[in-house]
């Protein structure tokens, strides 16, 4: 029997000067992704979201959306674990980068095309194609 873990991050995003700009981490492997982490108990996942987000990156946003959720399965010391992660689309309200150098190897700032091109899973791509389009329909935002 798999041991079940549950964790929320985002896609975070701000206006940028041709475009929206995506916020990513990288792995100590340099792979880049999104900030998440585990939902804590009695959190729901929108505020872990939010929390992971400032924990890993110093970035405050708003929850929007849930985007979407991927699930995986990978093996911890001989034991099975079934992740699920969900995944919101976060409007940034600061903007200010300061990595959690404990837990990613860096954080950024990326125009969409270029996010997209450096998102190292596909399940990430996905959702971040999906948060494009969400955030190109969104009615204009105060720049942050």
């Amino acid at each position: 029997m798999p041991l079940i873990v549950t964790s929320a991050g985002g896609v975070v995003y701000r206006a940028g000067p041709d475009g929206p700009l995506i916020l990513m981490i990288a792995d100590r492997q340099g792979r880049w992704s999104f900030p998440k982490g585990m939902v804590d108990s009695g959190e729901e996942p929108p505020e872990a979201a939010q929390r992971e987000v400032q924990e890993e990156t110093g970035v405050e946003g708003e929850v929007l959306s849930l985007l979407g959720e991927t699930h995986y399965f990978f093996r911890q010391g001989g034991q099975l674990v079934s992740k699920k992660v969900y995944f919101y689309l976060i409007r940034a309200v600061s903007r200010a980068i300061t990595p959690q150098l404990s837990e990613v190897a860096d954080a950024r700032w990326f125009p969409a095309e270029e996010a997209l091109r450096r998102s190292a899973f596909p399940a990430n791509t996905e959702l971040l194609r999906k948060a494009i389009q969400a955030i190109e329909a969104e009615p204009e935002a105060p720049s942050t």
